[in-house]
């Protein structure tokens, strides 16, 4: 899923990446499986781009900026966020 962040620069975005990261990082699922309900530690790997580093930009280009921040961050290790340089 994609969060737009108005007036938010690219390190404001990036804290609350990490804290989003964190949040679902500390909490614990119960999951069904076929073997019963266990619990789970699930992480989410996050990408960032800032409009106003890349101006003018269309929507989708941006999304793609975005996306390729985010494939940085599963192929560094997973659970973590990384901003588009």
């Amino acid at each position: 899923f994609a969060i737009l962040l108005r007036r938010t620069g690219l390190e404001d975005g990036a804290i609350l990446g990490e804290r989003l990261r964190a949040a679902v990082e500390k909490a614990t699922y119960a999951i069904p499986t076929p073997e019963g309900t266990r619990n789970h530690h699930v992480t989410i790997s996050a990408g960032l781009v800032s409009r106003a580093a890349m101006s003018p930009a269309s929507p989708e280009e941006m999304m793609a900026l975005c996306d390729q921040a985010l494939y940085k961050a599963k192929s560094s290790g997973r659970n973590r966020v990384e901003k588009y340089a």
